[in-house]
């Protein structure tokens, strides 16, 4: 668990058991949940649980929506003690945090939700929730970087003009994507100024569930969870 000032936040491993109902038994995935939540001081109760779309749903929780578990791929609260949540397996997580507004995001970033415009969208409604670019605090959590992030064959996005600076061919057909690098270019390019990377890659080491490792090495399959709540 990481504090920051008014702000809960905290990340999975792979220790704290898989958090994806997708992937396991139900019961045992709400215990995991439960178990988490608890050693971060955070009530399953106060949570709202995203079932993610991997579209650009950015859907705005308060108080009435804990317990639930609503369809989107982000989250913006302006409500203190709602916990927000996503789980993901390589996909990055992304914290928006206005201290002065007193804002929150989570959102659930795939190299679909970039391409669609979904980091710009997420600041672009905190904007017009009334925060000002200059005052947001991102993090950007665990996920797949460049150095793993490599795909065999063509890919959608080699002839896009916006995804050029963020594509390295390796030879053999083989490119690494820099989905880091736009995520953080479409921050800067919406006038947000501090942005905090973990610079961990999900898909090297057993830390952490990955489809892109799992996919490789045959191990069973999970997400972790990460959670956000302003105190």
């Amino acid at each position: 668990m990481a504090k920051y000032p008014g702000l809960i936040y905290a990340v999975s491993t792979v220790v704290d058991g898989n958090m994806a109902l997708k992937w396991g038994d139900k019961n045992e995935v709400w215990r995991n949940r439960e178990k988490f939540l608890d050693k971060n001081s955070i009530s399953v109760k106060d949570c709202v649980f995203t079932s993610l779309v991997h579209g650009v749903e950015i859907k705005i929780v308060g108080s009435h929506d804990k317990e639930k578990i609503l369809e989107a791929d982000g989250f913006i609260t302006l409500d203190k003690q709602v916990a927000i949540w996503i789980t993901t397996g390589d996909c990055l997580p992304v914290v928006v945090y206005d201290s002065v507004r007193c804002a929150l995001a989570l959102v659930h970033l795939s190299w679909q939700g970039v391409d669609k415009g979904l980091t710009i969208k997420a600041i672009q409604k905190m904007v017009e929730m009334g925060s000002n670019p200059a005052n947001l605090g991102v993090k950007i959590g665990p996920g797949a970087r460049k150095e793993s992030y490599i795909f065999d064959g063509p890919i959608a996005q080699e002839n896009d003009p916006k995804w050029q600076p963020f594509l390295e061919k390796l030879g053999n057909g083989r490119t690494a994507i820099d989905l880091v690098g736009f995520i953080k270019k479409q921050l800067v390019d919406c006038g947000v100024e501090k942005i905090e990377d973990c610079g961990i890659d999900t898909a090297k080491g057993k830390n952490y569930f990955s489809h892109y490792r799992a996919v490789r090495t045959g191990e069973s399959e999970g997400r972790f969870a990460t959670v956000v709540m302003m105190v």
